[in-house]
């Protein structure tokens, strides 16, 4: 997900599911990639192992502004407005920094594949709970595109490693997780005329880490989906 992206609150540490949706308005355009935006969402839980809050009192409003200050980097700055709607989200206030980076992430038409490397680090705090995180993960692999250079199915076999912070602890006392290892991704590449290379894409995500430190929640499988329009 880009830089700033409405996301589900960092919480109970097990094995969950969650349903995140967000849409966004730039008044001024793109502005040649420094840009700045108003934005909306919901997050909600709808899976938790051993019977974990879900469901419509787990949902989480948010309106916020974010900036894209750099031209030519994806540094994004952000103040949200977390908004209660279920009867377990709450009202606050998130400031937060996020960065992507690296190359190979766009599709390909010149060759057959080719070297993908994708980072992503985001560091926020929660001014009333008084909450602070972070998260990083980098994937690297090779992308291959499935066909003749019209195909716009994309295999991502790659490496992963992910890294998360949170200052409240896990019962086990503690407040970071370090995993990796290894995933596959597929991107379908679509919303393309004759002036426009595809503009949107639906990316799934199948990884298994293997944990390094921390908690538990560095490891086993990790399962993502996301549509960008």
């Amino acid at each position: 997900m880009s830089p700033g992206s409405v996301a589900a609150q960092p919480g109970a540490y097990s094995d969950i599911a969650q349903l995140v949706g967000e849409a966004y308005w730039r008044p001024q355009g793109y502005r040649d990639g420094s840009f700045w935006e108003v934005y909306g969402g919901l997050a909600q839980t709808i899976y938790s192992k051993d019977g974990g809050p879900r469901g419509a009192e787990t949902m989480q409003g948010a309106l916020g502004l974010r900036v894209k200050p750099l031209r030519d980097h994806n540094l994004v700055l952000a103040i949200e407005r977390r908004i209660k709607i279920g009867s377990l989200s709450h009202n606050d206030w998130l400031v937060r920094a996020g960065y992507s980076g690296g190359f190979g992430t766009d599709l390909r038409v010149d060759v057959p594949h080719w070297n993908t490397l994708n980072v992503y680090v985001e560091a926020g705090r929660f001014l009333r709970r008084k909450q602070d995180y972070l998260t990083f993960e980098a994937q690297a692999g090779r992308s291959f595109r499935m066909g003749d250079p019209d195909a716009r199915w994309v295999l991502f076999p790659h490496a992963v490693l992910g890294v998360d912070y949170n200052s409240w602890r896990t019962a086990a006392g503690y407040n970071g997780a370090a995993g990796a290892g290894i995933g596959l991704g597929a991107r379908y590449w679509f919303r393309e005329d004759k002036y426009h290379a595809p503009r949107s894409y639906l990316d799934l995500s199948l990884q298994h880490r293997w944990r390094l430190a921390g908690d538990e929640r560095g490891k086993g499988w990790f399962l993502r989906a996301a549509l960008v329009y």
